[in-house]
């Protein structure tokens, strides 16, 4: 009897240290590799943009979970910019904002490739992780193309697979993506940075009296600091650069408290700093459950948890057997 007890619970004890059996679409395989094509087509001239170059960063490193976490030097960014560990609510603006201290600290691209003759270039075995693509201007016939930065994660969600609360259930580790582009004539062009301040009109005193913005092209080359202020209306405009280049502002040192998020199309560019008061989180634990991203819910303890339970009913059924035989 004794030897039977101790088995059950041996029995429990490897229950409990099972590995966790996980449904395919609740978590994703971070060792799987994966893939990203890029198709950078003008569909109103029907111009296939060849010969563009893309250059790709991994930013992120991503868990089974799907949390990302901020790679190599620009970890300590993620304060300032925002980055929680989600998906970007507005990846757009987390692109310009991370290419722009990429370009701050000189970090080099994991890839580089071009486009062929049909506007298309892949990127293959990618390790799961968040990407930053960025391309170099192009010139194609009259007209100069420039791709917007876009983030892209491996796995990302299918968006023929959505449930009804918006969120894929089905995970791609090989990836399309069109290319959005500005066109414009080579001419010499204007850029002009504005500052916008979102802290309910300086109500907590922390903005500072000036910050420094500096110029950077897209071969990483700086090429001018300013100063903004209440006196130039916090905005500069940098006249008749060179249109074979792309450029970005960053703003030099962000204010403690505040958060940079950067923006903007064409010729005119803006930071936008909005400001969090340290406050201490008051907000009790909620009655309910919070209405979250489908990442699934954990069953592989419930089955564990219940054999468990009938192993130790069992042995107090035996443990009470033994007693009632000993007064016998």
């Amino acid at each position: 009897m004794k030897k039977f007890k101790c088995l059950l619970v041996i029995l429990c004890v490897m229950a409990l240290s099972l590995p966790l059996s996980l449904q395919a679409d609740d978590y994703i395989d971070i060792t799987r590799k994966g893939s990203i094509t890029f198709s950078y087509y003008d569909k109103d001239l029907d111009v296939a943009i060849e010969g563009a170059s893309f250059d790709i960063y991994r930013v992120a490193d991503v868990d089974v979970g799907y949390r990302f976490e901020l790679t190599g030097v620009l970890s300590k960014y993620a304060n300032m910019v925002g980055f929680d560990g989600e998906f970007p609510e507005d990846p757009d603006s987390m692109a310009i904002a991370l290419y722009g201290y990429i370009l701050t600290e000189g970090v080099q691209p994991d890839y580089s490739d071009t486009t062929d003759s049909e506007g298309k270039v892949t990127f293959s075995d990618l390790s799961c992780g968040l990407y930053l693509a960025v391309s170099a201007p192009v010139r194609v016939g009259d007209y100069i193309y420039t791709a917007k930065s876009v983030l892209i994660a491996v796995p990302s969600g299918n968006p023929e697979k959505v449930n009804s609360q918006g969120y894929s259930y089905e995970a791609l580790y090989d990836i399309t993506s069109e290319a959005k582009f500005e066109r414009r004539e080579s001419k010499r062009i204007d850029i002009e940075v504005q500052k916008i301040w979102d802290d309910d009109n300086d109500a907590y005193k922390m903005r500072p009296v000036s910050i420094k913005v500096a110029l950077y092209n897209h071969l990483g080359d700086k090429l001018d600091e300013v100063v903004l202020d209440s006196s130039n209306n916090w905005r500069y405009k940098w006249e008749k650069l060179d249109p074979d280049y792309s450029y970005s502002v960053v703003e030099v040192e962000v204010t403690k408290g505040y958060v940079v998020t950067y923006g903007g199309s064409g010729n005119i560019l803006y930071i936008n700093n909005r400001y969090f008061p340290e406050t201490p989180p008051t907000t009790p634990p909620p009655s309910s459950p919070p209405d979250v991203p489908n990442t699934g819910i954990l069953w592989w303890p419930v089955p564990v948890m219940g054999i468990c339970g009938l192993g130790c009913c069992f042995i107090g059924f035996l443990h009470k057997k033994e007693d009632e035989e000993e007064q016998a």
